[in-house]
């Protein structure tokens, strides 16, 4: 909303980045990210819980893929496309493709589920 001197009230996105940003949206609900930074807090978590962030040398080749399903459903026409074909570019270079989406990282056990998930390589 607006203040009484008619300025838009503001805040810093909560990702860390720095980038000032409205309080509230147009409906009147207050924002908390630039849009797209709602998952940096949470994929960093997966990076630094990641057993193959970091290790170039290692047998295990692994991707990890964080996405959001509406993007993959567009340009790939499902999210079962997007899947099948980037495992398989990937497999082509011999890695194993391991995928995260937003219904993953919006769930209230997002941590568990990522790191189920590469620590099983599923």
């Amino acid at each position: 909303m607006e203040s009484m001197d008619n300025q838009i009230e503001t805040k810093l996105c909560e990702c860390g980045c720095g980038t000032i940003i409205p309080k509230y949206d147009k409906r009147g609900r207050e924002r908390n990210y630039v849009f797209g930074h709602w998952a940096r807090n949470r994929t960093d978590m997966c990076k630094e819980n990641n057993p193959f962030y970091g290790k170039h040398h290692t047998k295990d080749k692994i991707i990890i893929e964080v996405y959001y399903s509406y993007y993959k459903k567009k340009v790939f026409g499902s999210v079962e496309n997007y899947i099948k074909k980037r495992s398989e570019h990937f497999a082509k270079y011999g890695f194993k493709t391991i995928f995260i989406d937003e219904n993953d990282i919006e769930n209230i056990n997002w941590k568990n589920i990522c790191l189920e998930k590469i620590n099983n390589g599923k």
